[in-house]
Order: C-alpha cells, then sequence, then structure tokens
C-alpha cells in the first residue's frame, strides 16, 4: 500500500463523518442567512474538534514512518 492510500485510507472516515455532520446540523431553510449565535458556537467548536481530530491522526501516520532510536 503506497503512503498516499494509507494516508487517504486514514483521513476518509473523518472526512465523511465531519461533512455529514454538517449536513445534519445545517437547517433546511435558513431565513435570509441568518444563523443564531448558538449555531456559530456550534460550528466553530466542530471546527476545532476537526482540527485537534487531525492532529491526532496526522500524530500517528507520522509515528509509524519514524524509526524506533534504540
Amino acid at each position: 500500500m503506497t503512503h498516499f492510500n494509507q494516508i487517504r485510507k486514514a483521513y476518509f472516515p473523518a472526512v465523511v463523518l465531519c461533512l455529514f455532520s454538517i449536513i445534519i446540523l445545517m437547517p433546511a431553510d435558513a431565513h435570509a442567512g441568518y444563523l443564531d449565535p448558538g449555531a456559530n458556537s456550534s460550528l466553530v467548536q466542530w471546527i476545532v474538534a476537526g482540527a485537534a481530530a487531525v492532529g491526532k491522526i496526522k500524530e500517528k501516520i507520522v509515528g509509524m514512518f519514524k524509526k524506533s532510536q534504540k
């Protein structure tokens, strides 16, 4: 398995989960583009959590390719 395929396989579930969550959380009809403060803070929370998840996944991927130094 190539390096690109390993990364794609690792990130794919997280990307699908984020996109699915955004679709579910967005209202069906936004009146004049208005989002209440609760929706904005929820969106910011999802972005921060996604960034943290990507950081942890990246850490695991980099750890797989580092040589152990003994």
